[in-house]
């Protein structure tokens, strides 16, 4: 194996028929070096020191689907927005993904899906599925945008004469507006 970044950040294609053979398929996934220095580029992270997941995948027989529910966990390194110093992020989360069969134009065959239910759908393509960007794509809606660290403020890492906008006094709007109109 090379250590080259591959170009998905993280992949693992199951066929469909292998699903429909068990009642449940159940497995383990985790990620490789290589691949959490993918995701950690792909989210612009520090590091991903870990991500493993709990895979179920099910027969859906009322649309002929593949239910698969994740219930993943992940080791994450941000800096803080406030003091730029590391914070450890451990996230864990549960979803459930419904892939179903395209039909002949290229579309879903999604039947009596309701957008409204927490099921999220993707596709079958060529009796596969790849349940690693769907795990990437819930690992990156769990991630903080915004990390800080635990008892840290911004006036504890700034100084009062540095936060100076409260204190400017707001111009008057229509003055702003009426400024490059002449009156005769």
């Amino acid at each position: 194996m090379t250590d080259e970044i591959p170009k998905t950040a993280f992949s693992r294609i199951i066929s469909v028929k292998d699903i429909y053979s068990k009642e449940n398929f159940n497995f383990n996934v985790t990620a490789s070096k290589i691949e959490l220095i993918a995701m950690s580029n792909l989210f612009n992270l520090e590091k991903i020191s870990s991500l493993s997941a709990r895979i179920q995948l099910t027969q859906s027989y009322r649309n002929n689907a593949v239910v698969m529910t994740c219930k993943f966990s992940a080791a994450v390194f941000q800096k803080c927005v406030i003091s730029l110093e590391l914070v450890k992020t451990h996230i864990q989360h549960v979803f459930v993904v419904e892939f179903v069969e395209q039909i002949s134009d290229g579309s879903p065959n999604i039947g009596d899906f309701d957008c409204f239910l927490d099921e999220q759908v993707e596709t079958i393509t060529d009796g596969k599925i790849d349940i690693g960007p769907v795990l990437v794509q819930y690992l990156g809606l769990e991630i903080n945008p915004f990390p800080k660290k635990e008892g840290i403020t911004l006036a504890s890492v700034y100084k009062q004469g540095d936060l100076t906008i409260a204190d400017e006094p707001k111009p008057n709007s229509f003055k702003l507006l009426l400024k490059d109109y002449k009156f005769i």
